[in-house]
């Protein structure tokens, strides 16, 4: 396994937890026809949600490390478009466990053969990735997702984002929402429980986000576990050319997601950057 910085990748020794249990895709390898005619059907857009791929202590811990992160420790991206805590430093030992996983050949071999997106590259520098703590009050408007790596210029072609909320209850709102490119209607909307996992293939017409502001404890977040997958050539299938990186739902007012001076100036400054 090759990273997409191109070093080598160590294969992760099996993970021994306080339950006693390890990271396990046996079951899931061995379904992964299954899986792929699954993640074929899915609407709007191909995509898979799995649960309980992982030890449950394994996320506890997890969380409780991205909970202990301070202010100073995070990136806070507030702007008309989203706000949310954000790091690609892991905050713990069990972060960056899991995190060895995800990006190890086990893992990225799955994402191929569920995908059939090939040759998948894993990034070590989690850019963009990593952690996603989002506070109360915190969301993400619809979107598309960058298509480079901003440093080694790679395809963006699969994400990976794994939950770790435990009792997450549905007032909380923060749900990842699966739009079409029409935006008639969310198509699909997925709960960040603990233990769920979603994979898809990221292109300009895969449009996401959790667009209303969370409504959870000042306490709690939400948080995920991001990762992004990259291939050194471009996707074969051509797609509908680029809209706008920010779209708007049927119940937005016209100004969702439209950028201040403030954002157009970053946006000339640093191209690359997503938001």
């Amino acid at each position: 396994m090759t990273y997409a910085d191109g070093h080598l990748a160590r294969e992760p020794a099996a993970t021994a937890l306080t339950d006693g249990r390890a990271i396990d895709l046996t079951s899931a390898t061995q379904r992964v026809d299954e899986l792929r005619a699954e993640y074929q059907a899915a609407q709007p857009w191909p995509h898979l949600v799995l649960h309980g791929l992982f030890p449950d202590s394994m996320l506890t811990a997890a969380k409780r490390e991205a909970m202990q992160m301070t202010a100073s420790e995070l990136k806070r991206d507030a702007n008309r478009a989203q706000v949310k805590d954000e790091t690609t430093h892991l905050p713990g030992p069990v972060s960056e466990e899991l995190f060895r996983f995800l990006d190890g050949a086990e893992f990225t071999g799955l994402l191929e053969g569920v995908t059939g997106v090939k040759d998948l590259l894993p990034d070590p520098t989690h850019v963009y990735g990593g952690l996603h703590r989002f506070p109360a009050g915190g969301f993400t408007l619809v979107h598309r997702d960058f298509r480079r790596h901003p440093v080694t210029t790679l395809h963006h072609r699969v994400n990976a984002l794994l939950y770790l909320n435990e009792d997450w209850k549905p007032e909380y709102g923060g749900y990842l929402e699966f739009w079409p490119s029409d935006m008639s209607a969310a198509a699909k909307t997925i709960a960040p429980q603990k233990n769920t996992l979603v994979m898809w293939e990221t292109h300009d017409q895969t449009l996401h986000g959790l667009p209303d502001p969370l409504k959870c404890p000042e306490d709690d977040a939400r948080v995920a576990l991001a990762a992004y997958y990259y291939t050194r050539e471009p996707r074969a299938e051509k797609v509908k050319r680029r809209g706008p990186v920010v779209v708007r739902r049927p119940q937005d007012p016209w100004t969702a997601g439209r950028r201040g001076p403030k954002q157009l100036l970053s946006t000339l400054i640093k191209p690359n950057k997503a938001f």
